[in-house]
């Protein structure tokens, strides 16, 4: 039995963490949570990378692209924001190596959960 475990210690959100990803072949994580922030992590250190304010309302499910290059995020906003870097009840997509915002995609009337 596998006995080993990974902590993190998410100080860098200021309320509840909703979603977590891990990266596909790196060691990152990317987090949303109930303070609309995306945060990108380095999951050797627990060091907060970088962080993004594109959501108006609580993150509820953020996911990396198979190659690790895209994240989207949806958010209770009705924006769902895909990214390199990530965010949004909308979908934001965000380029990460680049740490923008790339797209947003609007149209829901009712919270993105996925």
């Amino acid at each position: 039995m596998d006995s080993s475990c990974l902590i993190i210690y998410t100080a860098g959100h200021g309320w509840d963490v909703k979603s977590v990803d891990w990266h596909p072949t790196k060691s990152l994580l990317v987090s949303g949570g109930k303070d609309n922030l995306v945060k990108l992590w380095d999951a050797k250190t627990g060091r907060e990378l970088c962080s993004f304010h594109g959501h108006k309302n609580t993150v509820l499910c953020v996911k990396w692209n198979q190659n690790g290059n895209w994240v989207l995020t949806a958010s209770k906003d009705q924006i769902i924001k895909d990214a390199y870097a990530l965010f949004h009840s909308a979908l934001q997509l965000y380029d990460i190596r680049a740490m923008k915002e790339l797209e947003s995609f609007r149209g829901h009337r009712k919270d993105v959960t996925g």
